[in-house]
């Protein structure tokens, strides 16, 4: 029999009734932590970090908190790795003197040996600072060190695209992502009037080096639209460099931008929002932080709305929460990856069910004319006296097989002469049975002791 398979690959649609479900909900309060503003995963998801404000006494303490995912990228499963395991973001004495005492978002380099992080400015103050902290051992934050802090708010880094800063006012820093080999950063600012709330963009002279940093005149996503205010809060930039999305604290909301060119904001194209009151059908007016997973197929949102709690989404595609802004399948690799295997699984499993009864047919085609297709006419030859004495026990049985096989020939008496038949021929007729072991064959006649 031959097996068909028909396969019926599912095409990757750009147009879905839910891109964005929600999966869990877990309260992250462990250390006395408070307002989770930055969310960051090791690369395989088995490490999840929280920037947070941890209270004693009077006085607030920042720390960026340490849990270990039994399963990759699901919180579900997490354990809090202990005070021990912080990263304390105490700097002694840094540039400014000034310890994050209302830490915002954070960023990761590539490597997993570079944080950096925000102190989140409060009206009216000038406390506004990006920290860089280094670490021995990569993604294990109980070793950082404090390496420098910078104002990102000076005037001389105050323009962008999307115009200067009114009357000099400042604007406070809230998110900040790092592109991969760490030539660019991006900061996210809020102007309490909501006029200068955007995204800037920075070049890096020397790579991580937040004191090489300069302002992109040229790029910037200007967050605000007419009267309506923003007050962006965290930053994060996925699809190679080519998807910005950024959480806003008075809308609850994720929105998300498309880069026509790789960690690039001079052009760039909005895609939509997404609430996160609806997807959670929470009173949920909070919102901070925000992360995905290396796959983009996870997303994490934090809101302080009572309980400290992160969220998890599930996205169809990678990188979007907008309907009908999937991307094309022949630039994402995680997507063609998928595809790929798909295919090369079907491929295998028409093979192997085709290629059997293929065979089988080949080999009955060629050995049509065989009446007797088990041949067993083996031939052996070895020098070896043992074996070679072994073949000829082997050829005798192949020979004492295949007689066996073969239908007897018999001598039957016809009319006065002796002829050869086979049994269950019928064509000879008045026949009569010899006794085939009386019979001796000489060389040219035989003789018998039947008196036939």
């Amino acid at each position: 029999k031959i097996l068909i398979i028909f396969l019926f690959l599912i095409p990757f649609s750009n147009s879905f009734a839910s891109v964005v479900t929600l999966v869990d909900r877990q309260i992250f309060d462990d250390g006395g932590q408070a307002f989770q503003n930055g969310i960051v995963f090791n690369p395989d998801g088995t490490k999840m970090f929280v920037s947070t404000q941890a209270s004693t006494g009077n006085a607030n303490i920042d720390f960026i908190y340490e849990y270990n995912l039994s399963t990759p990228f699901d919180i579900s499963t997490k354990t809090y790795a202990g005070d021990d395991e912080r990263c304390d973001l105490d700097v002694g004495s840094g540039q400014y003197g000034l310890n994050p005492e209302n830490v915002g978002d954070m960023a990761f380099s590539s490597d997993g040996l570079k944080i950096f992080i925000l102190n989140r400015g409060t009206n009216g103050s000038n406390n506004d600072r990006l920290y860089r902290y280094d670490l021995t051992i990569a993604y294990d934050v109980s070793t950082c060190a404090f390496v420098k802090d910078v104002d990102p708010d000076t005037d001389a880094l105050a323009g962008t695209s999307f115009g200067g800063r009114p009357d000099k006012k400042r604007y406070h820093v809230q998110g900040v992502e790092i592109n991969p080999d760490g030539t660019k950063i991006f900061l996210v600012f809020n102007d309490v009037n909501g006029e200068g709330d955007g995204v800037k963009e920075y070049n890096l002279s020397t790579p991580y080096d937040i004191a090489t940093m300069s302002l992109v005149t040229s790029g910037g996503i200007h967050l605000s639209e007419g009267a309506e205010g923003f007050n962006p809060d965290a930053i994060f930039i996925g699809l190679n460099g080519k998807r910005l999305f950024v959480t806003d604290h008075d809308k609850y909301t994720v929105t998300q931008y498309t880069l026509h060119n790789p960690y690039d904001t001079s052009s760039f194209t909005k895609d939509g929002s997404v609430s996160i009151q609806d997807l959670t059908s929470d009173n949920n007016n909070q919102t901070r932080a925000l992360g995905f997973s290396k796959n983009g197929l996870k997303m994490f949102v934090s809101d302080d709305t009572g309980d400290d709690e992160i969220f998890e989404f599930s996205l169809v595609c990678p990188f979007n929460i907008i309907s009908g802004k999937c991307t094309s399948i022949t630039e994402n690799n995680d997507r063609i990856g998928m595809a790929i295997a798909q295919i090369e699984i079907a491929k295998r499993a028409i093979d192997h069910s085709t290629d059997t009864a293929l065979n089988r047919l080949k080999w009955i085609r060629r050995n049509k004319d065989k009446q007797n297709l088990t041949n067993l006419n083996i031939d052996f030859n070895f020098t070896n006296q043992r074996l070679a004495s072994l073949t000829e026990v082997v050829k005798a049985s192949a020979a004492k097989k295949k007689t066996e096989d073969k239908e007897k020939d018999i001598f039957y008496w016809s009319e006065g002469s002796i002829a050869i038949g086979r049994i269950g021929d019928t064509s000879i007729s008045s026949t009569k049975k010899i006794d085939t072991d009386a019979i001796t064959f000489g060389a040219d006649k035989f003789t018998n002791n039947n008196g036939i």
